[in-house]
């Protein structure tokens, strides 16, 4: 393939790619990223931070789910190509912008939790009840 083809308007507009040998590879990106916000889920991380990741990879999977469905349906618009290109370019702009948020959330968080524990020095330490 030539990829002077990729961003050709006719390749990326076609209302209805005949190719299916890509559709076992998509779905199983796509369900590693409904795997993946499930992980996410469950694992142990500030609450904010879990649940932004987990609304973006949940998200982007389960569009994409739909774009393979479309695609091995043949149903048309809905499964070309460049339906493909605005979910990938969706989820890179919302985990740009997530990446971005937490450099800035982050250092906060730790500024808080630093100031936090400076406090607690200071205050009296609780007596043992017999």
């Amino acid at each position: 393939m030539d990829f002077s083809k990729i961003f050709n308007s006719d390749y990326l507009f076609k209302s209805a790619p005949a190719e299916s040998r890509l559709n076992l590879y998509y779905l199983i990106i796509f369900v590693a990223l409904i795997v993946f916000a499930i992980l996410i889920k469950f694992s142990k991380q500030d609450r904010k931070i879990k649940n932004r990741q987990f609304y973006i990879y949940l998200t982007g999977g389960i569009l994409g789910l739909i774009y393979v469905f479309a695609r091995h349906e043949g149903l048309p618009y809905l499964s070309a190509r460049i339906v493909l290109l605005v979910i990938i370019a969706g989820l890179l702009a919302s985990l740009t912008y997530l990446t971005i948020w937490m450099a800035r959330y982050i250092p906060k968080m730790n500024n808080k939790k630093f100031a936090e524990e400076k406090y607690q020095k200071y205050l009296p330490k609780s007596k043992k009840r017999k």
